[in-house]
């Protein structure tokens, strides 16, 4: 109905944030993973109730047992067990790897399948970690790195022009807003790579509110997931606490 802008594009700097400006969503790029894994759904790539056994288990170095029943569903509802984003061995790890992002992911999704849950598989957890190795999944069984998935499956379909990965501009010029930490300072270090799936997507505002549309039901045609997808995507797995834990 309508857009406006106001603002800077770094505290204490004059930039004016534009309509156009692209911000980085963070946690928000959760949704776009889910939405990616319900286009492999409907593809029939794999199932709600997949396991990462199942999925992945022959790419794994070693898992522990307690994730190898493990289903898509869970991972997807914060109910895997995974840590939220690992022993800190595991997350250092992630900060300094090499290789492409698949190959990076590989490494971060070894190191937290490979030790024992933080909490037992059923039980809610925000898990950074578990939508990274949605994000792993998507791109073991489509030999497609998650990125390109990511581009070709959703970005393209809805129209998404603006869309990326990781910081938008650079440190340097500001074209784009600047990551600020909560104290208000700048700080233009990003995620690792490794968890591009759970929080490194950014846009600019007009295309987010496309993808907003799309779920609040204004289908693409053809329609990029099917209606049964969709709602099972709006549908929680469980109750949400008073202190909104639970969601997903």
């Amino acid at each position: 109905i309508g857009v406006g802008a106001t603002g800077v594009r770094k505290r204490n700097e004059t930039s004016p944030i534009l309509r156009d400006d692209q911000f980085h969503l963070g946690s928000c790029s959760k949704a776009f993973t889910a939405t990616l894994i319900g286009i492999l759904v409907d593809e029939g790539k794999l199932n709600w109730d997949s396991t990462i056994s199942d999925l992945i288990g022959r790419e794994l170095t070693s898992m522990n047992p307690d994730y190898a029943g493990v289903t898509i569903d869970q991972l997807l509802h914060h109910r895997s067990g995974a840590w939220p984003n690992g022993p800190s061995e595991v997350w250092k790890a992630a900060q300094y790897a090499k290789g492409t992002p698949t190959q990076q992911r590989q490494i971060y999704v070894e190191g937290i399948l490979s030790q024992p849950p933080k909490f037992a598989p059923g039980q809610y957890l925000y898990s950074n970690a578990g939508y990274a190795t949605l994000g792993f999944i998507a791109e073991t069984i489509t030999n497609t790195p998650y990125e390109q998935l990511m581009q070709q499956k959703v970005f393209l379909p809805l129209g998404l022009t603006s869309a990326g990965f990781g910081n938008a501009g650079n440190a340097n010029e500001l074209t784009a807003p600047y990551p600020h930490s909560e104290s208000g300072t700048a700080n233009f270090i990003d995620n690792p790579e490794a968890i591009t799936p759970a929080g490194r997507i950014h846009m600019n505002m007009m295309d987010w509110a496309k993808f907003c549309l799309f779920h609040l039901g204004h289908q693409t045609n053809p329609p990029l997931l099917k209606p049964k997808t969709l709602e099972h995507l709006h549908t929680l797995a469980g109750e949400v606490a008073q202190d909104k834990s639970g969601y997903a």
